[in-house]
């Protein structure tokens, strides 16, 4: 009886499975998809923006905050978004 129980099941608990791994990791790739769309909306918003519009002064704080977005993972997009772009809404 569970000879016939487990080649029964066993077709539906791959299936199973298999749909959960490829759910998985499809939410994983557009999680991944999203955060460097962000961070690539940041990077160029960064570049295309004239260095007086920047809350900050100084002669090098365009190439600072370029890097920071490129290298600060997550933290330095949304640092960005909140100190510089977020502060250009307010004005």
């Amino acid at each position: 009886m569970t000879l016939i129980l487990s080649k029964l099941y066993f077709p539906m608990l791959a299936f199973w499975l298999l749909s959960f791994y490829i759910s998985l990791f499809f939410c994983f790739f557009f999680w991944v998809l999203g955060i460097f769309a962000f961070k690539i909306w940041m990077f160029v918003d960064a570049l295309l923006r004239p260095e007086k519009d920047y809350p900050q002064k100084g002669p090098y704080v365009k190439l600072i905050w370029t890097l920071f977005i490129l290298f600060g993972s997550i933290v330095g997009p949304i640092t960005y978004l909140i100190l510089v772009k977020l502060k250009e809404k307010k004005k």
